[in-house]
């Protein structure tokens, strides 16, 4: 029914039920948080896309993770700022993608590995898009690597680059294509 709910260590706000430490089995609030299509967990936040498009988070903010401007824990939802129309998501440590319905990509949160694509290292605190992209079928993420699959089948990273998933080792801080691969469906993805 779209309803959402969480349990378990809260030290952060995480459960998004209002309180600070281990909880029970418990639904977070609405009227913010009915519709829920898809969910995804940072190191210490929760990220929720509703069935309108919007993204809300809850949790640990240091890193502005969240995506409503500030660096502020909550243990509430709140909505991420500026963003709309948005078809999936996907949260990495500390940072968040969201890939919007005309194949944009907007990335907020920790900067420091290059996970957010935007050419720097500082961290973002609401959605800022990703420069460089072709219009876009999915996002994905492993740790603070961020991924993207093209909808003409080219594949995008960018942020750290150790376990050589794009043949160097080094901090990629603007999306690379990925060479030699083609990965053509048929039909559509939409999601993370």
């Amino acid at each position: 029914d779209g309803s959402l709910w969480a349990w378990g260590t809260n030290y952060d706000g995480q459960l998004g039920n209002g309180a600070i430490g281990v909880s029970s089995y418990s639904a977070v609030p609405g009227p913010a948080l009915t519709g829920v299509v898809q969910l995804d967990t940072a190191q210490d936040s929760s990220i929720a896309l509703k069935s309108d498009g919007t993204v809300w988070a809850w949790g640990g903010n240091s890193h502005g993770e969240l995506g409503d401007g500030s660096v502020q824990k909550s243990t509430v939802p709140v909505q991420a700022i500026g963003l709309a129309d948005v078809v999936a998501i996907a949260a990495g440590l500390d940072y968040v993608l969201a890939l919007r319905d005309d194949g944009a990509v907007f990335a907020w949160g920790e900067g420091n590995n290059g996970s957010l694509g935007n050419g720097g290292t500082d961290d973002v605190h609401s959605p800022n898009q990703v420069p460089g992209l072709p219009p876009i079928a999915a996002v994905f993420t492993v740790a603070r690597t961020s991924l993207a699959l093209g909808q003409d089948g080219s594949v995008w990273g960018w942020g750290p680059n150790a376990l050589y998933k794009f043949g160097t080792n080094i901090k990629n801080l603007l999306p690379v294509k990925a060479s030699g691969l083609d990965l053509r469906f048929a039909g559509s993805i939409s999601g993370a």
